[in-house]
């Protein structure tokens, strides 16, 4: 299995819980999510901001509308992380160029099984089909509707327009994560 530098795999893991973050598309002309087709400036999330002042608001989302979430699962200190970055790019350190593999960061950096676990079985519960972590366990994918992801977060999500006329939806207040999630996935 070919290792990567621990350092691009931090990189892309910051990335894709970035890009996570805004997975679900924006209506099509008809008015219904679609997954084909999707461009970055048509994406929208429970990122935890509201509509942002760039648009205005149209109406509320549609209820039945398909959502994919991906949740970013807590993760290892960035101190830990660095300092395994640190000795990775050191000559002196005996793990010098010593990379890891996605198992081995998820294991020595990711959350815990207890976590995943934890996150899963409430996303479950609420009627979301849960897709498995990413290969580093810091990204957890489900699939549901608007009204459950509204139920479950505790927001309203809303459709606004850009200037450009594209469309968007956004929360109209930061999500709200179970009690139980509580260390197991970021805030």
């Amino acid at each position: 299995m070919r290792r990567l530098p621990l350092r691009s795999l931090t990189a892309a893991v910051a990335l894709l819980t970035l890009l996570a973050g805004c997975s679900s598309s924006a209506p099509s002309a008809g008015g219904h999510g679609s997954s084909s087709g999707v461009t970055p400036s048509t994406r929208a999330g429970l990122v935890g901001t509201t509509g942002d002042n760039h648009g205005t608001r149209i109406g509320p989302t549609d209820p039945r509308r398909a959502i994919s979430l991906s949740i970013s699962m807590a993760t290892a200190s960035d101190a830990e992380i660095n300092r395994a970055l640190a000795a990775i790019e050191d000559p002196n350190s005996p793990d010098y160029h010593h990379y890891l593999t996605p198992a081995e960061y998820a294991q020595r950096f990711g959350p815990s099984a207890a976590a995943l676990v934890t996150v899963e079985r409430s996303l479950s519960d609420a009627g979301f089909h849960v897709t498995l972590p990413s290969a580093g366990g810091s990204l957890l994918g489900a699939q549901g509707t608007v009204a459950q992801a509204e139920t479950f977060f505790r927001v309203q999500l809303s459709d606004y327009r850009t200037a450009s006329g594209e469309t968007y939806y956004a929360p109209d207040a930061a999500p709200r994560l179970p009690e139980e999630w509580k260390g197991a996935a970021l805030k």
